[in-house]
């Protein structure tokens, strides 16, 4: 898996300033996926350190897949899952989030001939990382909590995932600490992705 666009950007009370990504596209992941839809990330690109001060790029696919229930996918079914990860990526030092998903199987579809089915994926989300800052005797700590909404449509006889689309609101705080001072600054941070099956 890669990359093929990206945009991020940060509001401040000087502005919109948007962060050039294109260094970070086309650099492989590699992934396990089981039958289950529980991914694991086996390895993950090693980010321009511009970028990865700015914006966390190596733990979006942890949560992309979905699971799959022990029945069939029925008009109705639901179910839940816990996906968790404790594993940072530089230059962090700690990392921890949970996403608790919420699924349920909203109607049949068909895609390009293929029969399918829509499936809506509600998560609560948590976040904590710790980066030391650079060349300072400071670590930022980060805390995010929020909710995300989306869904899914699963080719039921290939078994596939062909496409995700999400949106997300989460918010929280940002705290420098060090040197016997503490800062806190609000945090909130919105994104929407749109992943489709390159045939």
């Amino acid at each position: 898996a890669w990359y093929e666009q990206l945009t991020s950007s940060t509001t401040d009370p000087s502005g919109e300033h948007r962060l050039p990504l294109d260094s970070a596209l086309h650099l492989p992941f590699t992934l396990l996926l089981p039958p289950t839809g529980r991914v694991s990330t086996l390895s993950a690109p090693a980010f321009p350190m511009s970028i990865a001060r700015q914006t966390d790029l190596s733990h979006e696919f942890e949560d992309l897949f979905i699971s799959l229930p022990s029945s069939a996918l029925q008009l109705g079914r639901t179910w839940t899952d816990t996906v968790q990860n404790r594993t940072p990526s530089p230059p962090q030092d700690t990392y921890q989030s949970q996403h608790i998903r919420r699924f349920r199987v909203l109607r049949d579809t068909v895609v390009g001939g293929v029969s399918a089915v829509v499936i809506s994926v509600d998560q609560s989300i948590t976040l904590r990382s710790g980066t030391p800052m650079q060349n300072q005797p400071v670590t930022i700590t980060t805390d995010l909590s929020g909710q995300e909404q989306g869904t899914v449509i699963f080719a039921l006889r290939l078994g596939r995932l062909l496409s995700r689309a999400r949106r997300a609101h989460v918010e929280g705080q940002q705290v420098l600490q060090g040197q016997a001072r503490r800062l806190e600054v609000p945090l909130i941070y919105e994104y929407s992705s749109t992943f489709v099956l390159i045939p």
